[in-house]
């Protein structure tokens, strides 16, 4: 650095931006279309909905637990769990209801879910995303919505 380098005015900043343009070491930034906005929006509602499908499980597994209801067949939320979740009885009538609303609250998560998981693949189906999604799903757990929410956020991959 040379003397007198430090010191910050508008023209030299001018002629430092000047310098990088000339030599084509600025990158354009890229700008978002309405559409990617919107599908931005889309895809992190998603991934809220999904956030709290995982705390209404937590919540259940946790009310199970405090009453001594503990499930050691293997893991949670498969078929086998959610048939011993079914023939599970509570003796408080308070117990089975809050049993009921939380099973209910999980169950429409996962409705909920499903029906934007659909969505997100017609989305990435569109022939604005098709061929980049497509790309990105060869690699290894990259799927759908991973995919679709690298090509909404980054945009244009030439920037890299």
């Amino acid at each position: 650095m040379k003397p007198g380098d430090h010191i910050k005015t508008d023209r030299r900043d001018a002629l430092k931006l000047a310098r990088c343009l000339r030599n084509q070491e600025v990158t354009p930034i890229y700008i978002p279309s309405i559409d990617d906005e919107a599908v931005r929006d889309y895809l992190r509602m998603v991934c809220d909905f999904k956030e709290d499908l995982r705390r209404n499980k937590q919540r259940f597994v946790h009310f199970l637990n405090r009453l001594g209801k503990k499930y050691d067949e293997g893991d949670y939320w498969t078929i086998k769990y959610r048939s011993w979740l079914k023939k599970l009885k509570l003796d408080q009538n308070i117990h089975q209801e809050v049993f009921n609303e939380y099973f209910t609250a999980v169950e429409e998560s996962e409705l909920k879910i499903e029906r934007m998981t659909e969505k997100i693949e017609e989305i990435a189906a569109k022939e604005r995303y098709n061929e980049k999604v497509a790309k990105l799903k060869c690699f290894k757990g990259i799927d759908t919505l991973t995919a679709l929410t690298f090509v909404a956020e980054i945009g244009d991959f030439r920037r890299f």
